[in-house]
């Protein structure tokens, strides 16, 4: 990924969907180090699939305003 002005490692990423390829990709994003913000439907898929490191958001509105 590169990295341009506008995202920095400082940038909080928000994550909506935690399926399958959802939890892979938040997984990678902690990985080399953004902070994530997480959210689904499932709200216990939000707080068992992404990395521990993850914040999770009880809303689509409480994503969307985090960082």
């Amino acid at each position: 990924m590169l990295l341009d002005k506008k995202t920095s490692l400082c940038s909080q990423l928000g994550f909506n969907g935690l399926e399958e390829l959802g939890s892979r990709i938040t997984r990678r994003l902690i990985t080399v180090g953004f902070p994530v913000a997480a959210y689904d439907l499932d709200h216990t898929k939000a707080v068992e699939r992404p990395d521990p490191a993850a914040e999770v958001s009880r809303d689509p509105g409480e994503l969307a305003s985090e960082g």
